[in-house]
């Protein structure tokens, strides 16, 4: 059974571990060599971390997705691990996390995760970017 929880600060690791083991198989065939470079090295800034609040899917305990929420609800990280794809689980993070943050949201959408924002209200913002490497998507849903 999942369990959504907001994942206490302790346990930041095992979010970025997912976070990275997902990226890998997902983004990384999208993204030159310096932009993987310099997803990991923001990956592991830890200060900037501690301004993020990490929604868990926990299963048995274990992190099986995260939904990373920035300041100015913005998603920083939204990744699910391959073996729990296709379970809801995404749907599920993402309404806990509308229980506490409202209004309009956005996001830089990495390319695998754009079609998955579609279905989830959000709308193309601007064209694709690259920003040292990092390729995204701005996008925002609107409150309804």
């Amino acid at each position: 059974m999942i369990e959504i929880i907001k994942l206490p600060k302790e346990r930041y690791k095992e979010a970025t571990d997912l976070i990275w083991q997902v990226f890998q198989v997902y983004e990384v065939p999208d993204f030159p060599p310096e932009g993987v470079i310099e997803y990991k090295r923001i990956l592991d800034e830890t200060e900037k971390l501690k301004n993020i609040i990490f929604y868990a899917a926990m299963e048995n305990d274990t992190v099986v997705g995260v939904l990373g929420m920035r300041e100015n609800n913005h998603i920083g990280y939204f990744y699910v691990k391959e073996t729990h794809h296709r379970r809801g689980i995404g749907k599920m993070l993402f309404n806990a996390m509308r229980v506490d943050y409202k209004g309009d949201i956005t996001v830089n959408a990495c390319p695998y995760g754009v079609p998955v924002y579609k279905k989830l209200g959000f709308e193309e913002t601007d064209i694709q970017k690259n920003k040292n490497g990092i390729i995204f998507t701005p996008m925002k849903r609107r409150e309804k």
